[in-house]
């Protein structure tokens, strides 16, 4: 009887402990949209389907960032970011007790990422193309950013033919159709100068293009397996969209 008491009291504590475990995990999210500029794009950013990757419908409860930037022909680019506390922060600032605060707060961080995403479209979405591209340094240090962060989710969309123009390297001087020249050796020469972080396991990869003709799709899909190549060694999931469907 006693040890059937003793195992009753170990089990309500596990039970216990499990509880308040589960009671403090939230979840959370990061989302970060990169938009090339140097070419034009027939497909752009579009709000409301990048804001299902988040899952609010079964996660309200977690945790959500944002970041939207470019790449263009320089290094430095503006970057604009949003952040949704977790529910535990929600109910701390709720000091109304408004039932649908949390659902209000939600819609803000919707209605935000929409402004963000409708104003770099009107910034950046008509840019006539510009002469080099600096695609891979823009995207390498966007990873290096999300690989530091305590993220459960982390997906990083872009939306670029990934035509890099550098001095790391450049496809239309250096074009591999007509210099023989492999995915895997354009990816050893730029690993060996800017390399990744060692490790983007909890990083999901979108690479968004819609090829206007037949060259621009050989091209793309050349560069696609360099950087398919670099993700997926550090054990990225790399996934290519033709259309803002994810």
């Amino acid at each position: 009887m006693k040890t059937l008491a003793i195992l009753v009291i170990i089990l309500c504590i596990i039970e216990s402990c499990s509880n308040t475990q589960s009671e403090i995990t939230y979840g959370s999210s990061e989302l970060c949209v990169i938009f090339d500029i140097t070419d034009q794009l027939l497909v752009k950013p579009h709000a409301n389907s990048l804001l299902a990757l988040y899952n609010f419908t079964n996660h309200k409860e977690q945790e959500a960032s944002f970041k939207i930037t470019t790449i263009s022909d320089k290094q430095l680019n503006p970057t604009l970011n949003l952040h949704l506390g977790n529910d535990a922060e929600s109910k701390k600032q709720n000091h109304s007790n408004d039932p649908n605060y949390r659902d209000k707060l939600i819609m803000i961080f919707y209605d935000s990422i929409r402004h963000m995403v409708a104003r770099y479209d009107s910034l950046y979405g008509n840019s006539k193309s510009i002469g080099y591209s600096e695609c891979y340094r823009s995207i390498a240090d966007i990873l290096v950013e999300m690989n530091k962060t305590e993220v459960e989710n982390k997906f990083l969309v872009i939306y670029s033919d990934l035509q890099e123009n550098s001095d790391l390297f450049n496809c239309y001087t250096q074009s591999p159709f007509s210099k023989n020249i492999n995915a895997r050796q354009v990816a050893y020469k730029i690993d060996s100068i800017y390399p990744l972080p060692n490790d983007l396991k909890n990083i999901t990869v979108y690479v968004v293009y819609q090829p206007p003709t037949r060259e621009a799709d050989k091209n793309f899909m050349f560069m696609c397996e360099v950087y398919k190549y670099l993700l997926e060694k550090q054990n990225a999931k790399f996934i290519i969209r033709t259309s803002n469907s994810f």
